[in-house]
């Protein structure tokens, strides 16, 4: 029965590890340091999703359904905007200020070299 215990408790000791594998940032979420940290050129939409949350705004929602374009704006603490384009995959990732002047690329996506 002790053997037992000590097994289980080992398989729970994996699993609570297993789940805490993924990548973390010490960041909240609406800080571009938290983008930097956690933005990666391969996520899906789910990943998205489940990292950053569902996007606040989709600026080309209008036009998606023909170009297959989404544009996803996170706002941050600063009052600019994390702007996620992306397709099936991520087309580019950039911070832009409030009257949408690019500030600068967080993702930078060599779409030659595929």
């Amino acid at each position: 029965m002790r053997s037992s215990t000590i097994v289980t408790v080992l398989l729970v000791a994996m699993l609570i590890g297993a789940g805490s594998c993924k990548k973390k940032s010490s960041f909240l979420k609406d800080d571009l340091r938290y983008f930097q940290d956690l933005l990666t050129p391969d996520m899906d939409h789910d990943d998205l999703v489940e990292v950053f949350g569902e996007p606040p705004v989709d600026l080309n929602a209008e036009w998606a359904a023909s170009d297959g374009l989404h544009i996803y704006q996170y706002p941050l603490y600063d009052s600019t905007f994390v702007r996620i384009g992306y397709t099936d995959k991520i087309a580019y990732a950039c911070l832009v200020d409030d009257s949408s002047n690019l500030v600068q690329d967080i993702l930078v996506i060599d779409h030659d070299n595929k």
